[in-house]
């Protein structure tokens, strides 16, 4: 609550506010509330009675509605300000900030909890530019709040700079009240302040080791990550905050067993964890885990069980048992609705069930629509769809039986073609993945477009400029790391969207994006490897066999180990928002696949003589895979169009299989 307003307030006010102030902080909210009706009936034009009415409301449980108290809050800063009816979205004068730094906080509270980020950076941005003008206690929960959304929007580098200037500042400034209490040699009666005092130094030292944790696991440094993570264990070793934190770092650094055993180890007395479930948080680690060790099943039904939690949790929460005066603001942190939905869309996919990862995705939209790998995902399920109506419920043969008839040496087969309906049922299309794609796309061009931004500057004497810059509202600053992620993603998308046009038939927008994939240097050799199959296929498709034919080249494999920038040394794991893997490919498999289209450009040219030579370059082909029967059949293709019947019959049965009852090939 703010203090009491005018130093020229008759002293039953002044006295009556003070009540107000006890009653709530003794956490008698109804107590609070009427004291502060009644001085609200003397001083209804003070803003300060006005926002501390509305906080005692809220904490009174007379009004929940965050929307009628953001309308308090903004009217009574407005009236501190002097701009009562006046729009101040762009002005810079920061003298009034100071006395409003809790209306701002609050307001960005209500920003965090409806997980408006952006909206909450922007004020507290305003008011941590003055924070040392403001009273410690208020400056502490305004820097340790500004943490908070730098990590949400993953940006260690500048929650770096807020933590050292509270490491700093205000632990140094504890040092010097202490050293102070400690000279003036206090009486009996201050030993109970004073240890209160050194309980709150641990719990913030306790904080400090937390946060330094998170920005360093978030920017891969991971042994200063340990080092952080065992000193905050020293001051609390069964916190549970402090295992899940190092249960995170193993699963960064890929110890998984470990990590699970961290999870199953933490107590479990307390349902909450800072205003979270635990069950929510312990099912859900458990469930990425379980996906990282490839155990998908296993992965969806922790998914499953974290989704349950969170519906009889948040939103829809009831009040924490035994804690009925300790009213939680809202339910928009706490309901993780749209990452658990997003988590367990992404078992689905792995799961080849894309209709249900759609939903899944579809579900985690309304709060991750501003990401990028949301739509990608999106457009994913779509592809995976048509590729599964296109193969026939993953059928691998090029070819399927119509018709069988005669016996023993007299039995004949009719086949007929696989792909030939291209009439795709369902709710996914390639068209509807185009459209995911360009909204990935957008996303990915606005987050790596140059901003000009102003700096956020050091609330020092000196006001020296720091070294990173201001987010603005519209987009989200990045790392290095994430930067390189972004570099990736865009790969993927582009890849994406060559294949879709390829699959709706628009070859000269296929072309054009296989092309911008091989003009990005970043691009992951899988990817670029695909990006010339693609270009390819457009090209035959067009009728350009020459240029096919530079696209086809065993020289264009390349390095297929490369996965995209190099990450710092101690990197030990992949970014969850990256794309599913590509296939893994070797040297061999790729090598063979480009000769393989490459002779069925030339038997589409009608060069039997090229394609024959490039069917002989092909060596080491797995038994019974889509390679071996792709060779077979263009041998076949080449013998009969050379007139050599013999060896195409020969060809036919070495490769031939037995046909089953149910009559496939």
């Amino acid at each position: 609550m703010a203090s009491p307003s005018s130093p020229a307030s008759p002293a039953c006010d002044r006295e009556l506010a003070g009540r107000a102030q006890d009653y709530f902080e003794g956490l008698e909210y109804d107590k609070a509330l009427e004291t502060l009706e009644t001085l609200s009936k003397a001083r209804a034009n003070d803003p300060k009675v006005a926002h501390n009415l509305a906080v005692a409301r809220f904490y009174a449980g007379r009004d929940k509605s965050t929307e009628s108290f953001f309308e308090v809050a903004v009217a009574a800063k407005r009236r501190m300000e002097g701009k009562d009816g006046e729009s101040d979205t762009s002005n810079d004068d920061f003298d009034d900030e100071a006395e409003c730094a809790v209306i701002s906080y609050n307001m960005a509270v209500v920003h965090y909890q409806r997980r408006q980020f952006e909206s909450a950076l922007t004020i507290l941005e305003r008011v941590f530019k003055i924070v040392e003008a403001v009273e410690e206690v208020v400056a502490q929960r305004i820097c340790l709040l500004l943490l908070d959304l730098y990590l949400a929007n993953r940006m260690p580098d500048k929650a770096g700079f807020v933590l050292e200037y509270l490491a700093k500042t205000l632990v140094s400034n504890g040092n010097v009240k202490q050293k102070e209490q400690t000279n003036d040699g206090g009486d009996d009666g201050d030993n109970n302040q004073k240890s209160a005092s050194v309980s709150d130094k641990e719990l913030l030292k306790f904080y400090l080791h937390q946060y330094r944790a998170r920005i360093h696991i978030m920017s891969r440094s991971m042994k200063a990550s340990k080092r952080e993570i065992k000193s905050a264990l020293n001051i609390r070793n069964q916190n549970v905050t402090a295992l899940f934190l190092k249960s995170n770092y193993e699963y960064v650094r890929r110890n998984y067993r470990k990590a699970v055993k961290l999870l199953n180890s933490c107590p479990k007395t307390n349902a909450y964890v800072s205003g979270q479930s635990l069950a929510v948080l312990y099912f859900n680690n458990l469930g990425c885990v379980h996906f990282k060790m490839g155990k998908y099943a296993m992965a969806g039904l922790y998914f499953r069980k974290a989704i349950e939690a969170n519906e009889r949790e948040a939103g829809r929460m009831p009040q924490v048992a035994g804690n009925e005066q300790k009213k939680l603001l809202g339910t928009g942190v706490s309901d993780r609705l749209h990452e658990l939905v997003y988590n367990q869309g992404l078992v689905l996919l792995h799961l080849k069930k894309p209709r249900e990862a759609h939903k899944c995705f579809k579900t985690g939209l309304l709060f991750s629509a501003q990401h990028s790998h949301a739509w990608m995902r999106l457009a994913e399920c779509c592809i995976q769809d048509h590729w599964q109506q296109r193969t026939g419920n993953n059928q691998p043969d090029n070819f399927t039986l119509a018709k069988l008839f005669g016996k023993a040496q007299n039995r004949k087969f009719i086949l007929k073609q696989a792909f030939q309906n291209t009439q795709m049922t369902g709710p996914l299309s390639l068209s509807l993945a185009i459209t995911y794609l360009n909204n990935a796309l957008h996303l990915l061009a606005r987050k790596t477009e140059p901003e000009s931004k102003p700096d956020i500057k050091k609330p020092a004497a000196k006001a020296a400029a720091a070294s990173t810059s201001a987010t603005s509202a519209a987009a989200t600053a990045t790392s290095p790391m994430q930067a390189a992620e972004q570099g990736v993603l865009r790969c993927h998308a582009l890849a994406n969207m060559a294949y879709a046009y390829l699959g709706t038939g628009n070859l000269h927008e296929a072309l054009r994006y296989a092309q911008m994939l091989l003009a990005e240097a970043s691009c992951p050799g899988p990817i670029r490897f695909l990006a010339h199959v693609y270009t390819a296929e457009a090209y035959i498709r067009l009728r350009r066999f020459a240029d096919a034919m530079q696209h086809l080249s065993p020289q264009n494999v390349g390095d297929l180990s490369s996965k995209g920038p190099a990450a710092s040394e101690d990197a030990a794991g992949e970014a969850e928002n990256l794309p599913t893997e590509v296939p893994p490919f070797t040297a061999e498999s790729a090598r063979n696949t480009l000769l393989l289209n490459l002779a069925a450009a030339y038997c589409i040219k009608d060069d039997c003589d090229q394609a024959g030579a490039c069917l002989a370059q092909v060596k080491q082909l797995p038994a019974e895979s889509h390679q071996t029967r792709q060779s077979a059949l263009l041998s076949v293709f080449v013998s009969l169009r050379q007139g050599k019947h013999d060896a195409a019959l020969e060809i036919i049965q070495r490769h031939q299989r037995p046909v089953d009852s149910g009559g496939a090939f």
